[in-house]
């Protein structure tokens, strides 16, 4: 999958997980053809992240009743950069939702040029349909991950309550779970904190792992050099985006970083195995030539305990 077909893939599953758990329930894999993952709500309706109308646009996260999709979410209007984001909405085809959005983020107006031309340049590298809308709504602007769950969150939650009915079935109204208190905010703030963490080194990492250069998106990780728990830092120059078995390689100190020259090395426990191949490779840099903080890659090395 190309790299920026990555990154959008990863956008939306982080952006269903956000989903899924605040109103505890399960994230499926699959549920319909074309879809990626399947929230079941307990009203009956659910929501897919899929490609749509033939796979002419690859990213969308739609709410369905029943077999009839009732509100969808362009993942391609989403503009990134350095770990910031602006997403604002197209105009819905349903008037109830133009209603809704117009009650809600006042009236549709034409968009600023310049975020225009940069979903234009999403919807090119994604291949992601052929039209970029001028006018829409104001949604997200240049705003950091937390900011991006909790308006997701407030959207989607107007847009179930919207199209919630009470036509017959005796469904529970899809909510959020109350929140009891710190342990919940913990939770939440630790979960996005390790969604932006990923996010932002998948952009660092142009979508491809720093070691193998793997670019597969389901088993990109996000690395921290010293862990989590001893440092509490989720800043990217305590990070690397692994794949998932040289992600455990590495935290089991099988595969560590030089800090002085950046290469790969790797334990002789693993000498008569595949990953040697590794051994001498130097760390693939970053698009924006930053790097790790030396500070950590040299305390990880102390570590790990291995000789280059």
């Amino acid at each position: 999958m190309p790299r920026d077909k990555a990154f959008y893939k990863s956008l939306g599953h982080e952006l269903m997980k956000e989903l899924a758990e605040t109103i505890s329930i399960e994230l499926i894999s699959g549920g319909a053809f074309g879809a990626y993952e399947t929230v079941e709500l307990p009203n009956g309706m659910h929501v897919r992240f899929t490609s749509w109308r033939g796979g002419e646009g690859l990213f969308y996260i739609i709410l369905f009743k029943g077999a009839k999709y009732v509100f969808e979410l362009d993942l391609s209007m989403i503009v990134h950069q350095r770990g910031r984001f602006t997403w604002h909405l197209k105009v819905p085809r349903h008037q109830q939702n133009v209603a809704l959005l117009d009650g809600w983020l006042d009236a549709a107006a034409k968009f600023d040029d310049g975020y225009s031309q940069s979903v234009k340049s999403v919807k090119s590298r994604l291949e992601s349909g052929l039209n970029t809308p001028r006018t829409g709504y104001r949604f997200i602007d240049d705003a950091e991950w937390p900011v991006v769950c909790e308006h997701f969150l407030e959207l989607m939650t107007k847009a179930i309550k919207e199209h919630t009915t009470d036509d017959g079935a005796d469904h529970q109204r899809a909510e959020a779970r109350d929140d009891d208190g710190s342990t919940v905010t913990a939770k939440r703030k630790a979960r996005r904190d390790q969604s932006r963490f990923r996010l932002n080194l998948m952009e660092l990492y142009d979508s491809a792992c720093a070691i193998s250069g793997e670019c597969v998106g389901e088993v990109l990780e996000a690395a921290h050099i010293v862990s989590h728990s001893e440092t509490g830092v989720n800043h990217t120059g305590n990070g690397l985006l692994l794949r998932s078995d040289l992600h455990r390689l590495f935290d089991s100190s099988l595969i560590a970083v030089d800090p002085k020259s950046l290469n790969i090395v790797v334990s002789p426990l693993l000498a008569e195995s595949g990953y040697q191949r590794y051994s001498g490779k130097r760390l693939r840099s970053r698009i924006d030539g930053s790097g790790p903080d030396p500070k950590y890659l040299q305390r990880r090395w102390n570590q790990a305990g291995l000789e280059n």
